[in-house]
């Protein structure tokens, strides 16, 4: 069995996942990192249980200009290099990004971006994020989400357990302090129609 990444359970903690009590049952190296049966809680979950990862955002989760070798280059989406929603590569191999980090215990995660591409190209997966986003567009990310998902037939949509990384609000900072309870409000509606869902 593979040793454990050091960095996987800041990720995770992070992102607001493990709750100290579940911690045991969702990286215990002494343990396999694949349930005996599909979770039916997140108390259940272990790392391995997870087969689907998807980022709703902006421009950071689009990863604009990661490869870029020039300024003119920097609108360029290289999605694959995303921290948050992007595959291209491997955590073993130098690209530490949070599916390549699930990508160690489950090859077969699914939904992450590779490569080069806009939020319509195949290689976009279900990494949504668009570049210049607000939380305005949050709800319409995810209800766009929630579409391609249920109409993807890898997808088991009622019992794969999926984790939606939502990176937003680098758009919002000049109007953030005069306008909280808008902004506040688009994100609760995001953020609740996806389990909703």
């Amino acid at each position: 069995m593979m040793g454990f990444p050091a960095d996987l359970l800041t990720t995770l903690i992070l992102v607001g996942l493990l709750t100290p009590s579940a911690c045991y049952n969702f990286c215990n190296s002494s343990r396999s990192y694949v349930s005996p049966q599909v979770p039916t809680n997140i108390r259940q979950l272990r790392v391995g249980d997870i087969k689907i990862v998807a980022g709703l955002g902006d421009s950071f989760t689009v990863a604009n200009g990661a490869r870029s070798t020039s300024f003119s280059r920097v609108h360029e989406e290289y999605r694959g290099d995303s921290f948050s929603a992007g595959g291209r590569g491997s955590y073993e191999y130098g690209s530490t990004t949070f599916p390549n980090i699930l990508k160690v215990f489950n090859r077969h995660l699914y939904g992450y971006a590779i490569g080069k591409g806009n939020v319509t190209s195949i290689n976009a997966r279900f990494n949504l994020a668009e570049a210049g986003a607000t939380f305005r567009h949050m709800p319409v990310q995810a209800r766009r989400l929630i579409y391609k998902m249920k109409n993807d037939p890898y997808i088991d949509f009622q019992n794969d357990w999926k984790i939606v990384n939502l990176f937003i609000g680098q758009h919002d900072q000049c109007v953030a302090c005069a306008n909280m309870v808008s902004i506040s409000n688009y994100l609760t509606v995001a953020l609740l129609y996806l389990p909703l869902e």
